[in-house]
């Protein structure tokens, strides 16, 4: 009997330990969840231009104030395999009256790149840039070379 008693009083004791430990063991899990939540905030932009629920840019509600910030930053265009780093040097909104039922108004991206020739012709690429912005399947074209002699070359996407 004496030995059940012991065991049960251990039994006892060992709650109440776990009990006394608990709150650092919450207070650790819940660091654990909010260094988590911290993660998954920082893989899915707050700012910028929005996005739709699968996190991918809403082409339809993206407007040239989404980019003003980022002008100067560096860009990236993927061709096949070939990645082609390119400067955003003005986010303009176009100087012509959207009609009436327009949900934005018109503006276009003006990139620049030293890189050689790739891009040669208006065509379909995808565009990386700073905070994890990405467009898939975005019409880039060639528009003029800075200066003839310095290499730059100049690309335009427009947004109707």
């Amino acid at each position: 009997m004496a030995g059940k008693r012991t065991s049960a009083k251990k039994s006892t004791a060992k709650k109440a330990a776990a009990k006394k430990a608990s709150p650092k063991k919450t207070a650790a899990k819940k660091a654990v969840a909010k260094k988590g939540a911290a993660k998954t905030a920082a893989a899915k932009p707050t700012s910028g231009p929005p996005r739709d629920a699968d996190g991918e840019i809403d082409r339809g509600r993206v407007s040239v104030e989404h980019f003003t910030d980022l002008v100067g930053r560096p860009f990236t265009v993927t061709v096949g395999v070939v990645q082609v780093p390119m400067t955003l040097v003005a986010a303009q909104k176009s100087p012509y009256t959207p009609p009436p039922n327009a949900q934005r108004h018109p503006f276009s991206l003006i990139f620049e790149s030293t890189a050689p020739d790739v891009l040669r012709g208006d065509g379909t690429y995808r565009l990386d840039g700073p905070d994890g912005l990405q467009l898939d399947q975005v019409l880039i074209t060639p528009i003029l070379r800075a200066m003839p002699n310095d290499g730059a070359v100049h690309y335009q996407i427009c947004f109707g």
